[in-house]
């Protein structure tokens, strides 16, 4: 047996659903760093939350002053991901229809 995190993702719960739009470019806007952890300098990749806040400012935490970033739920960034493939793909499959087209 393992423990599991779940998220509460049933459409029951949801309103105004709708298809994350430009995913390729929010992904593109955003940037992963490598850095070290100044309290233990321990090296570790992520984000910056404040830059992924000027791109998805849904999945970023801010103190209580709402200025100051304080976390990014990175779980939330899979739904962006997933959107941005399949709009790779259908790019990448045109692509390859023109090129057997021109064979």
């Amino acid at each position: 047996m393992a423990d599991a995190w779940t998220t509460y993702s049933s459409r029951r719960w949801k309103t105004n659903i709708q298809t994350i739009e430009n995913a390729i470019e929010k992904v593109m806007s955003m940037r992963g760093v490598t850095y070290d952890w100044k309290n233990s300098g321990k090296s570790d990749i992520g984000f910056i939350a404040e830059e992924v806040g000027e791109i998805l400012p849904e999945i970023v935490a801010y103190e209580k002053n709402g200025v100051d970033a304080k976390s990014v739920d990175y779980s939330r960034v899979v739904p962006l991901l997933i959107e941005a493939i399949k709009a790779q793909q259908v790019e990448l499959e045109l692509l390859q229809k023109i090129v057997s087209e021109s064979n």
